[in-house]
């Protein structure tokens, strides 16, 4: 391993160190994952791509917080343009909270979303009084499209998840709440939520009822006592909430 090499596994191994990288993460930097022999795998940026998105996600949910505070709830631009705001900060969250193969799709429709934003961000209030934040979050994103076009953090295929079973599922054990189902539906493609009683632990997608795609991360997913559902996803989930 050359002096380059050895610097850049050293710089991904204190990201992931301060980062709190997950078992996969780790066979990113150290030597043996994913069957390339000892050899770094073929996504040196995934401490830029993990550290861009937390940003975003980050800075994001801080100028939300301001734009609803100052924003005339009977101005009805302003409504559409914070409407236009608070879903390109849901994008950002959940893009923050996976760095998995549909990465590439994720990030397009974040930059999708930040340019419909970017419409009606003058009849915003509080993008005239944090302009410049606006604009670096702006550059943030950009920075992250082009990132996304090289970036493949598993390079070789991953299986898809398991469907539905006739036996046991593979839940997990005691410790993350109680079990509910639930039934979630986007209609005309429109974003959804289904809101339980209690923090979501985890969701599984048990029975998909519609014949658009429902694929995690894109199509549904949950974030604290909420599942969401979007691009006309309709289908039956278990929650774990406690």
């Amino acid at each position: 391993m050359n002096l380059r090499s050895s610097v850049v596994t050293l710089v991904g191994f204190l990201t992931l160190v301060f980062s709190g990288a997950n078992a996969q993460d780790w066979s990113i930097v150290i030597g043996g994952g994913h069957g390339h022999g000892g050899h770094i795998n073929p996504a040196p940026q995934y401490g830029q791509v993990r550290i861009l998105a937390d940003q975003i996600a980050r800075n994001s949910s801080t100028l939300l917080m301001y734009a609803r505070q100052m924003a005339y709830i009977h101005d009805i631009r302003e409504r559409i343009a914070l409407d236009n705001f608070t879903r390109f900060d849901r994008e950002a969250q959940v893009l923050a909270g996976s760095l998995g193969p549909s990465f590439q799709v994720q990030v397009r429709r974040l930059e999708r979303s930040f340019d419909q934003f970017r419409l009606t961000a003058m009849d915003l209030r509080a993008f005239h009084y944090y302009t410049s934040e606006f604009r670096m979050l702006e550059l943030d994103v950009r920075r992250l499209g082009q990132l996304a076009s090289t970036y493949n953090p598993y390079p070789t295929p991953i299986p898809p998840a398991p469907g539905p079973f006739p036996g046991p599922f593979p839940y997990p054990g005691p410790g993350f709440g109680m079990k509910q189902t639930v039934k979630c539906a986007s209609f005309k493609d429109s974003y959804t939520e289904c809101v339980v009683a209690g923090d979501i632990s985890r969701a599984f997608l048990v029975k998909q009822h519609s014949n658009s795609d429902c694929h995690e991360g894109i199509d549904w997913g949950y974030h604290s006592n909420t599942l969401w559902v979007d691009n006309g996803c309709r289908a039956t989930f278990d929650l774990f909430v406690r």
